[in-house]
């Protein structure tokens, strides 16, 4: 059941469309908050203050609340809440994409919050 719904939400989300440097999994969705766990590559504290600044200057992610933390010792956690998103499937990709700006991202796990 878990595999069939991983293959559902990625076709809902178009994930997998995405031209990506790095792998994405969703975990598991149920609503429209989601969190977005990113595993680095070298420099945590580095790459965290990166996406900080990039989520928090993203205009297109304005209607979404969105919140950047460090989770543990080599995983930042990016919380997004499309509740007032006028297209929540964008606001994911733009979420994704946004992070693909930015280098040292080792990989990407959606959950829902």
């Amino acid at each position: 059941r878990k595999k069939w719904l991983r293959r559902w939400i990625n076709d809902i989300y178009r994930i997998d469309n995405l031209d990506l440097y790095y792998p994405v999994k969703v975990a598991d969705f149920d609503g429209e908050c989601l969190d977005f766990f990113v595993r680095a590559t070298d420099n945590v504290e580095e790459l965290f203050e990166k996406i900080q600044d990039k989520v928090e200057s993203c205009e297109a992610l304005e209607d979404c609340y969105t919140h950047v933390s460090m989770e543990d010792d080599d995983r930042i956690s990016v919380f997004l809440d499309t509740a007032y998103a006028d297209d929540p499937e964008m606001s994911v990709h733009i979420l994704l994409n946004t992070l693909a700006e930015i280098p040292g991202i080792q990989s990407v796990i959606i959950n829902e919050f």
